[in-house]
């Protein structure tokens, strides 16, 4: 037993960076040990690990990954000890990669829109050129990473947290929606209540159906009232606008219709605001709302690839 617990003792401290391969080598009884293990620490190099592995599952993935340069008789009780060994090892690396396993992330192109069925029964409604992540095994914690724009109808339960670049939206059961883009977070409550806090959390605000809140430069404005019922309007394939500048319509209209906008206008054109709603289906529709509220020209060039704006 003694002789079966120094080799216990001098194989985890070898694992483990404690001594070196070549004091391990003094201390084995059996030098092929060594260079058996070493063989299987550079083969899992480049394991892909499952999430569910069972011991001989992890035998097998690891031999299948190293070449003998020549074969060699194991012994029973050898084999027994090296599989045990490997096994530990692949658990510790299966630990350590959970999380991104059991990671799901939906992205959507320039023109796509896409209804994302959560683990717990909520709903999430991605806009266009939007990223969402998750955990699929969230039971204890109801978190997602959002980085563009999307609606959620979040089923009642623990606390639902949306983290985003410039800001944390958490709920226990509502409507509401989530956009950042531009450098900016924009939150509007439809139903419930909605807690919205800086990325650095040193602000905090909570807004009610009917409010909306933006963060930017890590400062929270203070809640204004909006018509929520327009909140998740480019669900029902509108965009739907308020005292928003020219730059960053022209911005939506290049997610939402991809296509490419150019034009000749001046810096104080770009910046000055408009307000409107167009439809999500017809980029005609887009250019002449443009046309009419704001008096530019407007051609498609390339096929309808090239929307080109100018004075008239």
């Amino acid at each position: 037993m003694k002789g079966e617990k120094r080799h216990i003792n001098w194989e985890q401290q070898w694992l483990e960076g404690q001594i070196s391969s070549a004091q391990a080598r003094n201390i084995a009884p059996d030098a092929d040990q060594i260079e058996h293990i070493e063989r299987l620490v550079e083969g899992s190099k480049n394991l892909d690990i499952p999430r569910v592995l069972s011991n001989s599952q992890a035998w097998e993935a690891l031999e299948s990954k190293i070449s003998f340069s020549s074969p060699k008789v194991v012994s029973i009780s050898r084999r027994n000890w090296i599989i045990g060994i490997a096994a530990s090892f692949i658990l510790t690396l299966g630990a350590f990669f959970l999380f991104n396993t059991n990671s799901r992330t939906i992205t959507t192109a320039l023109a796509e829109t896409q209804e994302v069925n959560l683990p717990d029964g909520s709903k999430a409604f991605l806009n266009a050129a939007s990223s969402l992540s998750f955990n699929t095994g969230w039971s204890e914690q109801r978190t997602l990473k959002l980085d563009g724009e999307a609606f959620f109808e979040v089923k009642k339960g623990k606390a639902f947290s949306v983290i985003t670049p410039f800001g944390k939206v958490e709920v226990l059961g509502t409507s509401f929606n989530v956009r950042t883009r531009n450098e900016q977070l924009t939150v509007v409550c439809k139903t419930g209540k909605v807690q919205v806090s800086n990325s650095s959390g040193t602000q905090k605000t909570v807004i009610n159906p009917g409010q909306m809140v933006k963060v930017k430069d890590g400062t929270i404005d203070d809640p204004i009232t909006v018509n929520a019922t327009r909140a998740d309007v480019w669900r029902s394939n509108e965009f739907d606008y308020e005292s928003m500048p020219l730059r960053e319509i022209f911005e939506e209209m290049e997610r939402i219709f991809d296509v490419t906008i150019e034009h000749d206008l001046s810096e104080d054109e770009l910046n000055a605001s408009s307000s409107g709603t167009f439809s999500t289906k017809a980029i005609r529709d887009a250019i002449l709302t443009i046309e009419l509220t704001m008096g530019y020209d407007a051609k498609l060039e390339q096929g309808g690839k090239v929307v080109r704006f100018s004075d008239k």
